[in-house]
């Protein structure tokens, strides 16, 4: 059926076309490649740069963080080992928890980076777009809570989204 490719509003009606562009549908699993040959476990959240070249996807199954480049028709691991944890470092040995939610932060005169949720560790991490390195910017591994403060003083308890302000 042709109306089974497009999103439906709310009230019923078609909105715009739904396409595939990367992944195998029903087949959870991890491989970076081309569009349709790329698998993906449980993506939580996605970004697009600003240029609208680039396609950021959070991936909770696999704790990584995926890229979808737009001009080349692949997607890579930009960062994450693919083991649960909280470790930072370059883009092959950093480790998630169940990283959720993501913001395209793009400083002028700055390199960009993305922010992410890290749900399972209670932590907002950073990404560098350059290299895929990662640290903690906010909260505290594995311990939940409401307290603010400095930014490696304050506890978080599962953050699950995250935004840029205009």
């Amino acid at each position: 059926r042709a109306e089974a490719n497009f999103f439906r509003s709310a009230t019923g009606e078609m909105v715009f076309p739904v396409k595939t562009l990367s992944g195998l549908a029903n087949q959870a699993g991890y491989t970076d490649g081309p569009w349709l040959e790329s698998a993906f476990d449980t993506p939580t959240d996605l970004v697009l740069s600003e240029n609208d070249q680039k396609l950021y996807v959070a991936e909770a199954g696999n704790q990584r963080i995926r890229c979808l480049d737009l001009n080349e028709g692949t997607v890579s691991t930009l960062a994450g080992s693919g083991v649960h944890g909280h470790v930072d470092g370059n883009r092959t040995v950093a480790r998630f928890a169940f990283p959720h939610g993501l913001a395209l932060i793009e400083p002028e005169g700055e390199m960009p980076f993305l922010c992410v949720a890290d749900t399972g560790g209670h932590t907002i991490r950073r990404v560098d777009l350059h290299d895929g390195s990662v640290s903690t910017l906010m909260g505290q591994f594995l311990r939940a809570g409401h307290q603010t403060g400095a930014f490696d003083g304050a506890l978080l308890s599962e953050p699950r989204g995250i935004c840029k302000a205009s």
